[in-house]
């Protein structure tokens, strides 16, 4: 059997990341009532019910835009946390809330090799071997929130950006199904980003 991956402890958070953590924490939140009152308005009946979800939902988008807007400030607010975001942002499907929720949540970015930083994402394929037979690999585990946030980043990489799109059709010409393609989609791009980081390195400059 192989051997569990160690990983390492969390790293310590400055102020400035912990409040663009509680940030991202309170817009993700925000995100999820905004989907819920839309749900409720699309069975409504009574019209001063429809009224009453119609106006929360404005009042929870005008929240969002600011919560959004405090966090570009945390950001921009901060030497090393701006050129983090700037380089991230060189990569497309990495837009202002994905750097920001990559800067807070996954602070180990650049200080770890690909394994660890991708284990940490909950991103890392797991065996499901058993004896002579080789099963399918899986990904669980890691922070979740990272996790479904390169998950959706790459699905905008894989479209838009060339080198992950060509990544993404290999994978798909060789008969893998689309959801595990874009999972280790989503793992190129941690992987890309991570080495950027580390090195400072610019994205046309990655390999992919």
């Amino acid at each position: 059997m192989g051997r569990a991956l160690q990983l390492a402890p969390a790293s310590p958070r400055s102020a400035e990341r912990q409040r663009l953590s509680e940030l991202t924490a309170h817009r993700a939140g925000i995100t999820t009532m905004i989907v819920a009152e839309k749900n409720r308005l699309r069975t409504a009946q009574d019209p001063w019910i429809r009224r009453n979800i119609s106006q929360h939902i404005k009042t929870l988008q005008a929240s969002l835009a600011k919560a959004e807007a405090e966090m570009e400030a945390v950001i921009q607010g901060q030497g090393d946390l701006r050129e983090q975001a700037a380089r991230l942002r060189q990569v497309k499907g990495i837009g202002p809330v994905v750097s920001a929720t990559l800067i807070a949540q996954l602070p180990e970015l650049g200080q770890l090799d690909r394994r660890r930083i991708a284990a940490l994402a909950g991103l890392a394929p797991h065996a499901n071997d058993s004896g002579h037979r080789r099963g399918k690999r899986s990904i669980w585990g890691g922070r979740g929130t990272i996790r479904r946030t390169l998950y959706l980043a790459a699905l905008t990489a894989s479209r838009f950006d060339p080198r992950f799109r060509a990544f993404k059709e290999r994978l798909l010409a060789a008969g893998k199904a689309k959801k595990p393609v874009i999972v280790a989609c989503a793992r190129k791009l941690l992987t890309v980003l991570n080495a950027m980081i580390k090195t400072g390195t610019a994205y046309r400059d990655a390999i992919v």
